[in-house]
């Protein structure tokens, strides 16, 4: 064993020691003991000898390196969502033509492509005509912002 190896054993605790294929091992101020299973231990040993090293120091890096990536604060993902520029269409909403007041329109850019009373019928049918991502406002002739709507079950 390592640097951390075992205490020395009477003939009779030796046989017991080697029964119960325990080893030990300090790090971190940490001294843990653990039971293994003959296959274990030899793929243990076999790995520490063509690493070049003892299982101590195996089972140690291996700790260290799991307890680095365990207690590492998580990356975080972001993914990229496509966006439009939609300054036509916002344009358009702060002065919109007065045949559209009280009603539904979709914009493509300046450009009204569909109107009506029924946002989600007005919707669906332009999803149908191909259009990917409608800009569906309510005309409102009050001089506030006009309504832009939201998602529509």
């Amino acid at each position: 064993m390592g640097r951390f190896g075992k205490r020395f054993l009477h003939n009779s605790e030796l046989a017991e020691e080697r029964e119960r294929l325990c080893f030990r091992y300090a790090f971190i101020g940490i001294v843990m003991s653990i039971q293994l299973a003959p296959e274990i231990e030899a793929g243990l040993r076999a790995e520490a000898a063509a690493r070049g090293m003892d299982v101590d120091a195996l089972i140690a890096t291996a700790v260290k390196a799991y307890l680095r990536e365990a207690l590492a604060p998580p990356v975080p993902t972001s993914r990229q969502v496509p966006s439009r520029d939609r300054s036509a269409e916002m344009a358009w909403a702060a002065s919109p033509d007065s045949r559209f007041f009280g009603t539904w329109v979709v914009l493509e850019g300046n450009q009204v492509v569909a109107s009506g009373s029924n946002p989600k019928r007005l919707y669906e049918d332009v999803r149908a005509k191909g259009v990917s991502s409608p800009f569906l406002i309510f005309v409102s002739s009050d001089e506030h912002e006009p309504f832009a709507g939201g998602w529509i079950d």
